[in-house]
């Protein structure tokens, strides 16, 4: 894991305390661990960050904010790197955003199928390059 990069930090959603020395002889204290983890790249001029169980705030034009969401999404790189059936342009990282959020108005359960529907129409007859798997959780 690059500690630098909390996208490739473990989900810690699950991660239950058992260790005597951590809870202070309490036992079963099986709370979850909440933790947060962020990382601002000046130069690209962005903010990456993962959470368990905790929001962010940002303060945008005076006004706090709580960043918040209740839907992850995980792709492999099979899927924005799959290059369309007519051209050699890949699906890329806006038209995935572009379809994560045209998906949003949708019910969760319907949106297995609208992600299978779009690779595969973007696709077309060509062959899939590299693996592809999307994870999809609704909190």
């Amino acid at each position: 894991m690059d500690s630098s990069d909390p996208r490739e930090s473990r989900n810690f959603q699950g991660c239950r305390t058992q260790n005597p020395a951590l809870t202070n002889g309490i036992q079963n204290a099986g709370d979850g661990l909440e933790a947060c983890a962020c990382v601002y790249d000046g130069k690209a001029r962005s903010l990456s960050f993962a959470s368990a169980r905790l929001s962010a705030f940002l303060v945008l034009s005076g006004k706090l904010l709580r960043v918040k969401g209740d839907r992850l999404y995980l792709f492999t790189d099979g899927f924005f790197e799959q290059m369309a059936a007519d051209k050699n342009k890949p699906f890329g990282f806006k038209r995935l955003q572009k379809m994560l959020n045209d998906l949003q108005p949708l019910p969760f359960k319907e949106h297995k199928s609208q992600i299978a529907k779009t690779y595969s129409d973007y696709r077309g007859a060509r062959e899939s390059q590299d693996d592809v798997t999307v994870l999809g959780v609704l909190f």
